[in-house]
């Protein structure tokens, strides 16, 4: 039974949580994407709107840290929480349009682990040896590159037609 509506395609992500085998259309694929990552970003807009209301006008110190460890603890449960179901859904898109399903594992892995590492020893070893400012600078070069190359592989896995057998 094909799915019509936006909240089908989003509940079926998550009904599908532990499938691994099979396929998952791009429109699946796009609609759990657009879905999940439109929620998330109005979510943290709510804590920051909540942060800055409790706190007094003016902003102090004290308004950012909170935002910053409120945010950072959040996003830390996020990733706990959407771990799983984009990756099965990645897997079974890979699967779709004829793919090995580690490749996006891989990537994942890489860029989460692999890239992160990367950019902090870079930043250890030129700050030894230059400026620490141009450290920081090259340590967001790093990370803007990945993010990049994640949204290039997310694009590549929506726009991709289906393997036809």
């Amino acid at each position: 039974m094909e799915c019509k509506t936006i909240s089908c395609g989003y509940f079926n992500g998550w009904k599908k949580l532990f499938n691994f085998k099979g396929i998952a259309t791009r429109k699946k694929f796009l609609v759990f994407l657009i879905v999940t990552t439109s929620t998330v970003l109005l979510s943290y807009l709510l804590i920051v709107i909540f942060a800055i209301s409790i706190f007094p006008a003016g902003g102090n110190i004290n308004t950012f840290v909170f935002i910053y460890i409120v945010l950072k603890f959040y996003g830390y449960i996020l990733f706990a929480v959407l771990l799983l179901p984009m990756l099965s859904l990645g897997v079974r898109r890979m699967h779709d349009i004829g793919i090995s399903g580690w490749w996006f594992v891989c990537s994942i892995v890489f860029y989460f682990f692999g890239l992160r590492v990367v950019a902090e020893r870079l930043m250890n070893i030129i700050s030894i040896y230059s400026d620490k400012s141009y450290s920081y600078d090259v340590k967001m070069t790093i990370y803007l590159t990945s993010n990049i190359f994640t949204l290039l592989l997310i694009s590549l896995l929506c726009c991709q037609p289906a393997n036809s057998k």
